[in-house]
């Protein structure tokens, strides 16, 4: 997966845009090889087609760029998870990417002007000097990634709140609550609203009902310069005008949808910031749900992250991090298996990251 992640190095770096196309279009020549040399599943097979229509209709609909941009988007992601889906692969550069974006996230926050440097290669050297985006130049990407590999590590050994304490030294806030909320998932309590079903739907739908009579009130209280991104979310995802973004059939062009809203949040005069709602708009809302449905039996592991990140931009179509999350989920699998017949119980089998600091 090394293309892969130069991809997504070369993507924000100012100067490296001809890099970008060139490595991208050269993981989908060989993602499209290798898949020829694997057995399809139904799921992954049905996926593929119906990549293919909303592809041809999508070229037949939008502008040759805009056609491009979402069939690279949505083709990346799914070829990386129709192969590795189906074969063992360990990329031997994740331990050594990870440790050196912890790395300079540390060295950002103890010694900011040693990262200066790398600032100025950035895109949007700005954003970084307000949250200084690691390895990738980008505070949210990084963060993700940090993520992903957290949690596998947090499986195999006990992390004591390093997880937490990294992920909030990101200063990337819809990263760390995704993470907290998938360690939240491996305590008794969540298995218990499994169970109670009822009762936790009942629950959801009052606080719900609160959330909609009380709406001003809480999105003035998070209108704050460290929680304006709750506020623009919360405001959105119960402004109708937005679920108007997910009856969209067929791909389209994400900025003209998204300019066309024509909303002010006060300080973020900005359209859409929930990322399925951008899926929705860049593949059609079919290509979207089947393709998450895919990812889903494939990311066990991650399944509480994935959802919740998806309330901002989210990151599951980057081809790292879908090799990274289809291949340690099946890890993950393993383990909790093999920790199954040593006779540990499920709440034991091993401790997510941070459960036991938490």
């Amino acid at each position: 997966m090394w293309l892969a992640l130069l991809s997504d190095l070369f993507f924000n770096l100012a100067s490296a845009k001809v890099l970008q196309t060139g490595t991208e279009a050269l993981l989908l020549a060989l993602l499209l090889y290798a898949i020829t040399t694997v057995k399809i599943g139904r799921w992954e097979a049905a996926l593929g087609l119906l990549l293919t229509v909303m592809t041809a209709i999508s070229f037949g609909i939008n502008d040759l760029s805009v056609a491009v941009t979402n069939a690279k988007h949505f083709g990346l992601a799914i070829l990386t998870l129709i192969y590795f889906s189906r074969v063992r692969h360990r990329s031997p550069l994740i331990v050594p990417a990870f440790a050196l974006s912890v790395a300079l996230i540390v060295l950002g926050r103890i010694a900011p002007e040693a990262v200066t440097p790398l600032m100025a290669l950035a895109k949007d050297p700005e954003f970084n000097e307000s949250r200084f985006g690691g390895l990738f130049l980008n505070a949210h990407y990084n963060a993700y990634f940090i993520a992903v590999a957290l949690i596998y590590y947090g499986y195999r050994k006990r992390l004591y709140g390093f997880g937490s304490v990294v992920l909030y030294l990101t200063a990337s806030k819809f990263v760390f609550v995704s993470y907290l909320a998938n360690v939240a998932a491996r305590f008794r309590v969540i298995a218990l609203m499994t169970r109670y079903r009822a009762v936790t739907v009942g629950v959801g739908v009052l606080l719900l009902v609160i959330v909609v009579q009380r709406q001003d009130a809480i999105t003035e209280y998070l209108n704050t310069p460290e929680l304006a991104s709750a506020s623009v979310i919360i405001t959105q995802l119960l402004d109708s005008r937005f679920y108007q973004l997910i009856l969209n059939a067929f791909p389209a062009d994400y900025l003209t949808v998204v300019s066309n809203l024509k909303l002010d949040y006060n300080a973020v005069s900005i359209s859409n910031e929930i990322g399925f709602f951008a899926m929705c708009i860049q593949g059609g809302t079919p290509l979207a749900i089947l393709y998450l449905t895919v990812l889903m039996r494939h990311a066990r592991f991650y399944r509480v992250f994935i959802v919740v990140s998806l309330l901002h931009y989210g990151f599951v179509l980057s081809p790292l991090i879908v090799y990274m999350i289809v291949t340690y989920s099946r890890e993950i699998a393993m383990f909790v298996d093999s920790a199954r017949d040593r006779g540990y119980d499920s709440g034991q089998i091993p401790m997510m990251p941070d459960a036991q600091a938490q």
